[in-house]
């Protein structure tokens, strides 16, 4: 197996995909998929001749170290090839303005409740809807769930995204 690449994440699915061995016998090879974090390992194998893998069922924000090796219908394993991947956050819910002055927007959300929220920063993107008044994109820490923008230009229709 080579070039062996992460091809997308979700908050759940981790799916690689890989370049096959330029062997005569492979389309008779099936692929070992090995799945490890800090708590665990599960292993998985593919049919004759795929070389894509969706991994499911992971849980959100968590780093996951996946391995891939060849395997011949006799059970003789390749070295494996490695990826790391690392699962989307929980996106937060219940956006929600809160507050508006003629220089100012203050928004709220609910914080996500997987394992990993406690750790997550969020990032706020301002934009101008018209492309007038300032744009800026903002970081606050873990468990903040409220947050004011200042020095916005009174009139002008802003989107703000968590």
């Amino acid at each position: 197996v080579t070039s062996l690449s992460l091809a997308y994440r979700t908050t759940e699915r981790l799916a690689v995909n890989w370049t096959v061995p330029p062997d005569t016998r492979v389309s008779e090879y099936t692929y070992r998929i090995t799945v490890t974090n800090g708590t665990g390992t599960d292993a998985y194998s593919t049919e004759q001749g795929q070389h894509e893998f969706e991994v499911t069922g992971l849980q959100p924000g968590i780093r996951y170290n996946l391995t891939v090796n060849s395997v011949t219908p006799e059970q003789t394993q390749s070295a494996p090839e490695a990826v790391q991947g690392t699962t989307n956050p929980s996106p937060v819910t219940n956006l929600s303005l809160v507050n508006r002055t003629t220089e100012s927007l203050t928004i709220n959300w609910t914080l996500p409740v997987d394992t990993r929220a406690s750790v997550y920063g969020y990032n706020i993107t301002v934009t101008s809807s018209t492309g007038d008044g300032p744009t800026g994109s903002y970081w606050t820490g873990p468990e903040e769930s409220v947050f004011q923008v200042r020095g916005l230009q009174p009139g002008v229709s802003y989107n703000l995204t968590v």
